[in-house]
């Protein structure tokens, strides 16, 4: 995906539609530092940006005002695979019309401060994940056994799923799960890099946050984070031990 003009690709970038200076000022105030914003005040402009964009914020405190409902509905169309975050008021009418609208998540104006960035760590890898695992459901030259692996994997929730839970869950065995990985994975590719993979992803996700790679090891709740290599023996670390975000999120000695 290119970036559009204007909006640079690292280390993360949100197109942002406001029209309200003051709505702005506390759109920029709960993001990281870091972040690259594009705002807009059209929809047009904002729809464009938004296709190229790692995160799209619709500030849009009344959802009655005239092109909000269509304008959101046409650039989810647009545009599926980017995070669409709607920024609207609390309110009975907004809620009433809530039903209308087609967005990835809500955050009430008033709670944008302690919502906001949570919100966009969720979205942010889950969206890849998700993209990846139907991605892997239509891989048809991959057997059976692997599709379901990778999609179920990737749309696992809460801690990183371990290669027995998901075996488990497909009714075979682990040493099956890897039989059928090793006919098909590129050489030196093991299924446990595969979910070391996936353990990058969403330490990653958390890396434009400002938090520490601890931090998200942590919240991560997998025994990979504490003991295991980040995704080759190269690395000789592991998230615990892998040093504070540097440089827009970059690894220590990477």
């Amino acid at each position: 995906m290119s970036p559009a003009p204007g909006l640079p690709r690292d280390p993360y970038t949100f197109a942002v539609l406001c029209r309200e200076l003051q709505l702005e000022r506390l759109i920029r105030q709960s993001l990281p530092p870091s972040s690259h914003l594009a705002i807009f005040a059209g929809w047009p402009e904002f729809e464009h940006a938004a296709a190229r964009a790692d995160c799209a914020i619709a500030v849009v405190p009344w959802l009655d005002e005239a092109a909000a409902i269509s304008g959101l509905r046409a650039l989810k169309q647009r545009a599926q695979d980017v995070p669409l975050i709607l920024v609207t008021h609390s309110d009975p009418a907004n809620s009433r019309l809530l039903k209308d609208v087609k967005v990835d998540d809500v955050v009430w104006i008033n709670e944008v401060r302690p919502r906001l960035t949570a919100t966009i760590e969720k979205l942010s890898g889950a969206t890849f994940l998700s993209k990846v695992a139907r991605e892997a459901e239509r891989a048809s030259h991959l057997p059976p056994i692997v599709r379901e692996l990778i999609a179920m994997a990737c749309r696992h929730e809460g801690t990183l799923p371990t290669e027995t839970v998901v075996a488990r869950a497909l009714g075979v065995s682990r040493t099956t799960l890897w039989r059928e990985w090793q006919k098909t994975a590129p050489e030196n590719v093991r299924l446990e890099d595969f979910f070391d993979w996936l353990l990058l992803l969403r330490a990653f996700a958390r890396r434009w946050a400002a938090k520490s790679w601890a931090a998200a090891a942590r919240e991560l709740g997998s025994a990979r984070a504490d003991s295991r290599p980040l995704s080759t023996a190269a690395h000789g670390a592991s998230l615990e031990g892998a040093g504070d975000p540097v440089d827009g999120g970059t690894l220590r000695g990477v």
